[in-house]
Order: structure tokens, then sequence, then C-alpha cells
């Protein structure tokens, strides 16, 4: 892991180097390939990522993308009509699912699902729709079986060493199987015009990939690269800026719905499973989402335009096992 100490790590996507300190951060300092143009966070504390990864598991981020159910669930039917062109149905293992809004439209197309995570937030239903669940850390799991396909969608700039677990990915796959990604383009334009404020520099992101850096590492990995394009929503051209506003309403908003919790004082209502006020946070959550995208609507040719160029602000990369 990038440390306070020692040398700068090599590029996480083309192993090249020496790399150029780019961006200043309160928790490390970016540094970047001058060959491929991807980065790696070297953090202050070394223990700093696994840590921030851990926050990712608690009771409230899952809360939270279960209130924003159906701005989730239309993420997962994109990712899933671009994964069916290359591989229509089959096994499939999801690497990180968090709740499984995918795993469940993938069921519904017909996939045999299976399951690997850190964490146990699956909701209940799509649990019981899995042939397998794997917990822990995917590098340490033992699978028992091989896939036709596997996601991984925003894990691959989680991860130290994301060389191997491509390789571990592609090993799991069976002769002709598919692996499709999704990581944040460091290529995008929004990171070229907020620089060290782009917000996908987050102190549990790891690795930053340009479009050239994700092609030569999956390629290193042994997979041949079916489909690579940039995916733009226009509502985050909104949403960027009014991340910290959001941030704000919603930590007063959890501290205003706090409940009693004997004598150990109040606790956020939201790290409690079944909470009675889940419609009413749900209703702002979605309506929240829901203004955001229709005042993003003039957006929409900006932000098709972006994608086209490559300067999306997510890749997504469809590769496939020889």
């Amino acid at each position: 892991m990038p440390g306070d100490n020692g040398t700068v790590p090599p590029c996480p996507a083309c192993a090249g180097g020496p790399l150029r300190r780019r961006y200043q951060l309160q928790y490390g300092a970016v540094w970047e390939c001058p060959a491929c143009r991807s980065a790696v966070t070297r953090f202050v504390d070394p223990d700093a990522l696994r840590r921030a990864n851990a926050r990712w598991g608690d009771a409230d981020t899952a809360r939270w993308r279960a209130l924003a159910e159906a701005t989730e669930r239309r993420h997962a039917r994109s990712r899933l009509r671009a994964l069916r062109r290359w591989q229509p149905q089959g096994q499939l293992l999801e690497i990180g699912p968090n709740r499984g809004e995918f795993l469940a439209a993938a069921a519904d197309a017909g996939f045999h699902i299976s399951a690997t995570d850190l964490f146990d937030v699956l909701a209940p239903a799509t649990r019981r729709r899995c042939a397998a669940i794997y917990p822990g850390d995917f590098l340490n799991c033992v699978i028992d079986q091989r896939f036709d396909a596997i996601a991984a969608f925003h894990v691959l700039e989680h991860v130290v060493d994301p060389r191997r677990f491509l390789q571990k990915a592609r090993d799991l796959l069976r002769p002709g199987g598919v692996l499709s990604i999704e990581v944040p383009n460091y290529d995008s334009l929004d990171r070229l015009l907020s620089g060290a404020r782009w917000n996908m520099l987050f102190e549990y992101h790891v690795s930053h990939f340009s479009r050239h850096g994700l092609v030569a590492l999956v390629e290193s990995a042994g997979l041949s690269v079916c489909q690579l394009s940039s995916v733009t929503d226009p509502s985050r051209y909104l949403a960027g800026p009014y991340f910290r506003l959001r941030v704000g309403a919603w930590n007063a908003l959890k501290h205003a719905l706090r409940r009693p919790d004997g004598a150990r004082g109040a606790k956020p209502y939201l790290e409690t499973a079944g909470a009675p006020r889940d419609r009413v946070v749900k209703t702002i959550v979605q309506t929240e989402w829901m203004a955001l995208r229709l005042l993003s609507i003039p957006l929409m040719p900006l932000a098709a335009l972006q994608a086209g160029l490559g300067r999306g602000q997510v890749s997504r990369v469809i590769v496939r096992r020889s």
C-alpha cells in the first residue's frame, strides 16, 4: 500500500515509472504516470485506505443505497444491457455487489447469480436468489466454481494490487467468459477541469485509471478487450457542485432523526434496521435525485458529446478470456 515513507509505488496500470506528483490532498498525494497517464494515491497514513474502505460496509451506507434504489436500479439496467451484448446468459459472479441491484437485474434476465463481498449487506430478496455467496476479501476468498461472466463495478479503484485482482478474476472465468468493469475515468473532462477538486478523489480510492492505462492493465492480466466505452450521467454535472451541500444536509437530517438508545444516548436511526421513518427519508432522497435528473435534461447533449470523446465520468470495459 502507498505509505508515508519509502518510494512512490509504480503505476497501478502499466507498472511504469518514475511517477510525478500531480495533486496534494489532505490525506495524501496523487502521483501520475507520464507513460499511460493513470495515477496512484500515496497516503500519509498507511492504514487510511483500509479504514476508509471499511466505511463502505457500515449499516448507514448500505441503508442510504436502499433509500436510493430507483437510481441504483437504473444504473444496473444500463450495465446489464452492455454485458448481455457479449454474454447473454450463464453463471454470473459479481464482486462487491453491495445491496445487489445488478445481481437482481441479472437474475431477472436469466443469469444464475453468485456474489462475493467484504461486507454482508445484500438485500434479503437478492440473497435468496444467489447460488453461492463468498464472504470476505475477494483476493483471499476460496471460490470453487467457474463463471461465464464476472462483474466488478467501482471496485478496482479501491484495490492496492489491481493486476493481481484481474488475474484472479480471469482464472475464475470459463474460456470465452467475459468480465465487465467500471472505474472513474481519470481522463474525464470533469477531472481535467477540476484538478485536485475532482469528485472522484476520495480517501478510499487508491488507483486512478486513464483509458489507455485501463486497457494496458487488463491486457497484462491475459484478457482481451471487447468494448471500451465512456459513460456520463448528466445529473452528475449538478450533483458534483451540490455534493458538499448534500453531505451537510444528509448529516443534519440524520441528526434530526436520532432516536433514544437507552443509557448510551442517541443513535442515528439510519443505522438501525427497520427504522419507522424510512418512508420519509426515502421520499426525500428520491425527490432529490429526481430534481437533479430533471434539471440536467438540457445538459444531455453535452453529456453525450463528452462520453463520445472518451471524456465521460466513468470508463466501462468489457473483456474476454480467450
